[in-house]
């Protein structure tokens, strides 16, 4: 069964282990075969939604996808957390200088 993005669009979107991650925002297809590539998750959470970014997750982290949730692989709120972490610290790290770039 092909699926189509209007039936994906604003279905929950679960871990292996029931974790409720938020609902899918955007569908991106693969052009060859049509299948699911990967989808954009907004998360659960009015504050996170509003804090964080969209959750972007492959087509290899997820598991299934049916007419009443999308579930997906519990590795990728840990994958999630990490990818934040070191884009926090770049965020920290001071920028280079010009005289710096230049040597």
């Amino acid at each position: 069964m092909k699926l189509k993005e209007e039936n994906i669009l604003g279905l929950p979107v679960f871990t292996k282990s029931r974790d409720h991650l938020g609902k899918v925002h955007r569908v991106v297809f693969e052009m060859d075969s049509l299948d699911v590539a990967s989808i954009e998750v907004k998360p659960a959470n009015l504050i996170k939604a509003l804090i964080e970014d969209d959750l972007i997750i492959s087509n290899e982290q997820i598991v299934s996808i049916s007419e009443k949730e999308v579930v997906v692989e519990d590795s990728i709120v840990a994958e999630h957390a990490k990818l934040r972490d070191k884009i926090a610290a770049l965020k920290k790290s001071p920028a280079p200088s010009m005289r710096s770039m230049a040597e």
